[in-house]
């Protein structure tokens, strides 16, 4: 027998019961009429019009849902009038053809092979007037990304849109006037920017905005176009000396919507027209002549418009003396009593200043150097040994070999290692073997590569679902990025749609309760991580349906 039955809901006209199935089945499954539909609720009227909605029973009667009978009644009226000849698919349904302001009931009843199950109907009474509803849009996969477009090519951004009444649209680009620059056109169901034969200037982040009297909603498409990169900035002398200049200047502002390769520099003398080609520490240059430079960006679609220095005169430069530790290998050096020991350190000035060492109290960090994502790390060990040492470096029990980004240099006095365009990859142990017809010696430094994190650990665990609220848990990113995770950013969707909400951006821990959601509804929850450096990939939770904490038989 079942076990005891359990009253779970009573109203004026019914009740609602739930109990366990019985511990024996007889040998064949125990199949009813499915329960009745969760949550049923009017979305939307019209004057004539009523948007019906309602989530999957609680209970199926052991058999797969084939639909939906959806019924109405005038107020007042006894009959209720069938308004689907068949049972529909969805679990929402557009009632048409009401009388005018009429007041009605609605209610639907879910459909399995054993018959039709018991109606759920709104609880209230539905009057037919038009509603206001704020204005909504949802790009689709190709504007949610950066949209790419190559120069001279046109840019269309279609979004479709929502909204009682009809929106007011409004697209906006910072310094440009989108009104003169492209064609808008917008109807109550779409929006449409098109920029015709588009330039590098028209790349960047395209606001959209609707607002009626119900509120507002706004957005941005970010597009990028390919083109020659703008010409690089602030090019000035670094450097001058009696027959040579050492250029230097930076990245352009706008890269063209790819990554330079490399620069192209020319130098003319200020008396004459033409330029030579050059590279940036430019040589035998003549004493007191006075010259001008310009230099070309390249990336992958040809080279910017040049940029011009100012006329610049060659002749000995002097400056105060000083020294520069950045970039500088610094360690601790043990060595025994008697041994020598060498350390470098570069030293500018001119004339040559007289240098002075003296033993301070400062404790340098410890065989760790830090580098920035996408940076070129160059680390120069002091090494000494004859003969000149074979010097061997791994990293996780794997000698290196030199690469594009990877390389290293032995010389007599020191071991060189640069390490081109870091990743989070790269960050780890690195050990050093040095060995001669002597002896073996062995060291090691850290590296470690400041980045953004990695996505956060799954799978994500969710627990303590109840009608309205849903717990998530999850574990922290393998790799931090070199700096502590600080928080963690949470978004939530429904399966319906593609549109993701903010839920929080200030969580601390790797767990929430979200709060605020809708029964019957299915959910799935977005997780990043955030440090100093930047957000983390996200990891999806699995999808959820948010019910009442039970899932047996109704009558």
């Amino acid at each position: 027998a079942p076990a005891p039955p359990e009253i779970l809901s009573i109203r004026h006209e019914s009740a609602i019961l739930t109990w366990a199935d019985p511990k024996d089945s007889g040998g064949s499954p125990i199949t009813d009429p499915p329960g009745p539909p969760s949550n049923p609720r009017i979305t939307e009227t019209t004057k004539t019009t009523a948007a019906f909605a309602w989530g999957r029973p609680h209970y199926d009667g052991g058999l797969e849902v084939e639909g939906y009978i959806v019924e109405y009644k005038k107020e007042g009226h006894d009959d209720w009038e069938t308004e689907t000849q068949y049972p529909v698919k969805v679990t929402e349904y557009v009632i048409g053809k009401l009388q005018k302001g009429g007041k009605y009931h609605f209610r639907v009843s879910a459909v399995n092979s054993e018959g039709v199950g018991e109606p759920a109907e709104v609880e209230k009474v539905t009057e037919l007037v038009y509603q206001e509803t704020i204005p909504d849009f949802e790009l689709d996969a190709e504007l949610r990304k950066t949209l790419v477009v190559r120069c001279r090519a046109s840019i269309r951004l279609f979004v479709p849109i929502k909204g009682r009444p009809v929106p007011e649209v409004t697209w906006s680009k910072e310094n440009t006037n989108l009104k003169a620059r492209a064609h808008i056109d917008t109807t109550e169901s779409y929006t449409l920017l098109v920029i015709p034969d588009c330039t590098r200037y028209d790349a960047g982040k395209y606001h959209l905005s609707l607002e009626n009297v119900a509120g507002k909603k706004s957005g941005f498409v970010n597009v990028k176009v390919l083109d020659t990169p703008g010409p690089p900035v602030n090019l000035k002398p670094r450097e001058i000396t009696k027959n040579s200049i050492t250029l230097q200047w930076e990245i352009p502002i706008i890269d063209g919507g790819s990554k330079i390769h490399n620069y192209i520099i020319e130098k003319r003398d200020a008396t004459k027209k033409a330029y030579t080609v050059l590279n940036y520490t430019v040589t035998d240059l003549i004493e007191g002549a006075e010259y001008i430079f310009r230099i070309m960006a390249v990336n992958a679609s040809g080279r910017s418009d040049p940029r011009e220095s100012r006329p610049a005169v060659i002749k000995e430069q002097t400056s105060a003396p000083s020294f520069d530790l950045r970039g500088v290998y610094q360690k601790t050096v043990i060595a025994k009593a008697g041994d020598r020991v060498k350390v470098e350190i570069p030293v500018l000035g001119k004339p040559r200043p007289v240098v002075s060492w003296k033993k301070g109290d400062m404790d340098f960090p410890h065989n760790t150097v830090y580098v920035r994502a996408g940076s070129t790390l160059k680390c120069e060990i002091p090494l000494t040994g004859r003969p000149l040492p074979k010097v061997t470096l791994s990293k996780d029990n794997v000698v290196l070999k030199s690469t594009m980004r990877f390389n290293s240099e032995v010389t007599p006095d020191s071991i060189k290692i640069i390490l081109r365009e870091s990743i989070a990859g790269d960050s780890g142990r690195y050990d050093i073997t040095a060995s001669n017809s002597s002896g073996t010696t062995k060291s090691f430094v850290n590296i470690v590569v400041l980045d953004r994190p990695s996505v956060p650990l799954g799978p994500v665990e969710l627990f303590d679902v109840t009608e309205e609220s849903a717990s998530l848990r999850w574990l922290p990113p393998a790799y931090d990025g070199g700096s502590p995770i600080t928080n963690y950013i949470i978004q939530k969707r429904e399966t319906t749609t593609a549109n993701w909400i903010d839920v929080s951006s200030a969580v601390a821990r790797c767990t929430i309760k979200v709060m605020k959601l809708t029964t019957g509804l299915e959910y799935q929850f977005r997780i990043r991580a955030e440090n100093k450096y930047g957000i983390s990939e996200h990891i999806d939770s699995p999808a959820v349906t948010v019910s009442l904490p039970y899932s047996k038989g109704f009558i």
